[in-house]
């Protein structure tokens, strides 16, 4: 049996693979089934260390987590760990219970995964290994925000998505001066569409109707790669968002900051750059957004298993 972390769209791909039986948990409640459930032979994927907003609640992950530990390796099970966030969790909450799950499974996880071989170096023990996501597929655009976004796009000489969480770690929106900026000084004038920005955000009055807001869920990039020239994305911490392969996978460039651990993954697979790297180039060197999927994909993690 494969015990794993999350029922995510992540979680699913990367186990739709293995031919074992899998059980999906979430809960502190799933925790403690698993822990009456476990049996020699099993596996735990576990994932993200994020805590909830109450305290006992958050210390009662911690027992568990630890109790769960203590079960596995008496029964020579094995307790494995997706790091996804290799320097700290998204939650606020907690910190330093967070901090003590995340050293737990650091010293007691058979073997420790993260999502680019950069990132490698920051875990300071032995077997650690690169895995990654894959090729996105699915996603949609209502008619109304389709049209919304063609039209928009033909008012400027270049067309910027900017998509995702607002805050905290997401830093991308508050790029948009600075982006707006750094394209005007070579006479290239760039429109905006976001998507998933806060209600209350402020934006320069001489740059707002260069902004479209969009409100849309689960969006297809891929549907709108005739309109978008370039996808910006910027997080704050060590991590890869999905938004990386969503770009690649719709054939779109992608602006990172040229100061944060994005930005060798896509100097190196030649998906993108910064905003000096892709103002100067003007695209005059072919993306490989090909050649990168077939590098990266949702089978990685059970190829680990199965070399």
């Amino acid at each position: 049996m494969i015990y794993f972390q999350g029922d995510d769209f992540k979680a699913k791909k990367w186990c739709s693979f293995f031919k074992e039986n899998t059980t999906h948990f979430k809960t502190l409640k799933d925790l403690i089934s698993l822990f009456k459930q476990v049996k020699s032979g099993d596996k735990i994927f576990f994932r993200y260390q994020n805590n909830p907003e109450n305290f006992l609640s958050s210390l009662m992950i911690l027992m568990v987590l630890i109790l769960i530990i203590l079960k596995f390796r008496y029964l020579k099970a094995d307790v494995y760990w997706i790091c996804h966030n290799v320097d700290l969790d998204t939650s606020p909450y907690h910190k330093r219970i967070e901090k003590l799950r995340r050293t737990l499974l650091k010293y007691t996880a058979k073997h420790i995964f993260v999502l680019h071989h950069s990132f490698i170096k920051y875990i300071k023990r032995e077997n650690v290994t690169a895995i990654t996501f894959g090729k996105k597929t699915g996603g949609s655009f209502s008619e109304w925000n389709l049209t919304q976004i063609a039209e928009h796009s033909k008012k400027f000489d270049k067309t910027i998505l900017i998509a995702g969480q607002d805050g905290g770690k997401y830093k991308h929106f508050d790029r948009i001066q600075e982006i707006y900026d750094a394209f005007r000084s070579v006479g290239i004038i760039v429109g905006f569409v976001l998507i998933g920005a806060n209600s209350n955000r402020q934006y320069p009055k001489a740059l707002k109707t260069n902004i479209l807001l969009i409100t849309e869920k689960n969006i297809s990039e891929v549907s709108i790669n005739s309109y978008i020239d370039y996808i910006y994305r910027e997080n704050n911490d060590i991590s890869i968002p999905y938004t990386i392969y969503a770009a690649a996978s719709a054939s779109i460039p992608i602006i990172v900051n040229e100061d944060n651990c994005l930005y060798e993954v896509v100097k190196e697979s030649d998906i993108g750059g910064s905003l000096n790297d892709v103002i100067l180039s003007q695209d005059s060197e072919p993306y490989k957004f090909d050649e990168f999927l077939a590098k990266h994909n949702w089978m990685s993690l059970y190829d680990f298993f199965n070399k």
